[in-house]
C-alpha cells in the first residue's frame, strides 16, 4: 500500500538510523540537514541513513533526487550517477528504468564542491529523476526522466482498537468451599447448617464478627454481626438474613455480581397438605423462638 508522507514526518530523516519504507512517495520537499534536501516527489522502497550515507532500495518506474545548496559533490554505489551542477544548487538524480528488477543504491555526500554540469557517468545510463517532468537528462548519456506527478496517493486507514474484555471477579478462599448461596430467610433462633454457613462466611471479616463462632445457632452474635454486615453494605439493620442480605452476602462472599431485589418476592403457597403442614411447622419454630426471646427480655 502506498503511503503520503508528509513534511514533519519525513523530516525524522534527519536522526542516525532512521528508515521510511513500503513503497513511499514524498509530498513536499524534505530537509535531510542543513545543506541537503529530498526533492518533492521522490519515490522509494526504503530509504536509511546511518548519519553519513543514505541508502536507497528503488522499485522500477521510480526514483529520487537529492539537491545540495551548498553544490556538494555525491557519489553513488554501486551505479554510476554523476551530479549535476546548476547555478544555485548542486543535484544527484537516480531512478530505475520500468521493467528492471528493484535496485539498493548508497548514496554518499562529500565537501567537495562540484566542478562541471552533467548527469550521467562514464558509463553512460544515467538518469535524473524529475519533478513533474521536468529537467530531464543530458547530453552525452541518453538519459531519461521519470515524472512524479502520476504517482498515486494513498491514504493509509488505522486499525480499529478492540476494547478489553471486562474483568470477572474471584470468589473467596471460603466461598471455593462454603456456598454463599442461601435460598430462605434466617431469623434469630434458626438452628442448622445454612446458620453455619452463614457464620462460616461472616467470620472471614474480623470488623462484622470478631468472635466468629460457628455453632449453627442463630443467637445475640449472629445477630449482631448480621447487623454489622448490613450496616457496612448500607443495608436496613434488621439483623435477621432477609433477601436483600443474603444477596448481598452472595455477592460478596460468592464473587458474583448479584443485584438485591428491592422488595422481597411473596412466596408460593401451596395447597397440598403436606407443604402446609411444613409451612405450619415453620411459623411454630419462629414463634417459639420469638417467646424465648420475649422470656430472656423479662428476667
Amino acid at each position: 500500500m502506498k503511503r503520503i508522507i508528509n513534511f514533519l514526518l519525513l523530516a525524522a530523516l534527519l536522526s542516525p538510523a532512521t528508515a521510511l519504507a513500503a513503497d513511499v512517495t514524498v509530498d513536499g520537499d524534505v530537509t535531510l540537514d542543513t545543506s541537503y534536501t529530498l526533492v518533492n516527489t521522490s519515490k522509494f522502497n526504503t530509504f536509511t541513513t546511518d548519519g553519513t550515507t543514505w541508502t536507497a532500495s528503488i522499485s522500477d518506474g521510480s526514483g529520487l533526487r537529492i539537491d545540495s545548496a551548498d553544490k556538494y559533490s555525491f557519489t553513488v554505489s554501486p551505479a554510476t550517477f554523476s551530479t549535476t551542477c546548476n547555478t544555485s544548487n548542486s543535484s544527484i538524480g537516480i531512478s530505475v528504468p520500468s521493467g528492471s528488477p528493484a535496485q539498493s543504491f548508497t548514496i554518499t555526500p562529500s565537501t567537495t564542491l562540484c566542478t562541471a554540469t552533467s548527469n550521467t557517468g562514464a558509463s553512460g545510463g544515467g538518469i535524473l529523476y524529475t519533478t513533474s517532468g521536468g529537467g530531464g537528462g543530458g547530453s552525452s548519456g541518453g538519459g531519461s526522466s521519470v515524472s512524479g506527478s502520476a504517482i498515486p496517493q494513498v491514504t493509509a486507514t488505522a486499525p480499529t482498537a478492540t476494547p478489553a474484555a471486562p474483568s470477572v471477579a474471584k470468589p473467596s478462599i471460603v466461598a471455593q468451599t462454603v456456598s454463599p448461596v442461601f435460598n430462605k430467610n434466617l431469623v434469630r433462633g434458626s438452628r442448622g447448617t445454612d446458620v453455619k454457613r452463614l457464620q462460616q462466611l461472616l467470620k472471614q471479616d474480623k470488623t462484622i464478627y470478631p468472635s466468629g463462632v460457628a455453632n449453627g445457632v442463630y443467637g445475640p452474635a449472629t445477630t449482631k454481626a448480621v447487623k454489622a454486615f448490613q450496616k457496612k453494605y448500607k443495608l436496613p439493620q434488621t439483623g435477621t438474613l432477609n433477601v436483600a442480605t443474603r444477596a448481598k452476602v452472595q455477592q460478596v462472599f460468592g464473587g458474583a455480581q448479584v443485584t438485591a431485589p428491592t422488595k422481597a418476592a411473596r412466596p408460593a403457597v401451596s395447597t397440598t397438605a403436606k407443604a402446609r403442614a411444613a409451612q405450619i411447622k415453620t411459623l411454630q419454630a419462629q414463634l417459639k423462638a420469638l417467646q424465648d426471646m420475649l422470656k430472656k427480655l423479662q428476667k
